[in-house]
């Protein structure tokens, strides 16, 4: 639901709270469902970074729709290779060739 309405997910990961834009959801080769996100500002009062995540929906608590709006395709975009079915994704941003 957020991929579709352009918002990020508010959620509970690794003990901290974070905002993230998700970029797709899929199973990894064991089987087991992640998101692929970019968390565009540190931890709610935690150790995180910003930048590109793997995160493991067995491990998530708390999720929810935020009143964010994700700055979504980011150029940088590339699916994590540890993605190895996907069920959602966003469209990359196309690149017109350089003249």
């Amino acid at each position: 639901m957020a991929l579709e309405k352009g918002c990020c997910l508010e959620l509970y990961y690794d003990g901290w709270s974070r905002v993230v834009e998700v970029y797709a959801v899929g199973l990894d080769s064991e089987g087991r469902e992640v998101i692929q996100a970019w968390q565009p500002q540190a931890d709610i009062n935690g150790p995180g970074r910003p930048g590109w995540k793997l995160l493991y929906l067995d491990e998530t608590r708390k999720v929810a729709v935020s009143g964010y709006f994700a700055e979504a395709p980011r150029p940088d975009y590339v699916r994590d290779p540890a993605i190895v079915k996907v069920l959602r994704e966003i469209a990359p941003l196309e690149t017109s060739p350089q003249e």
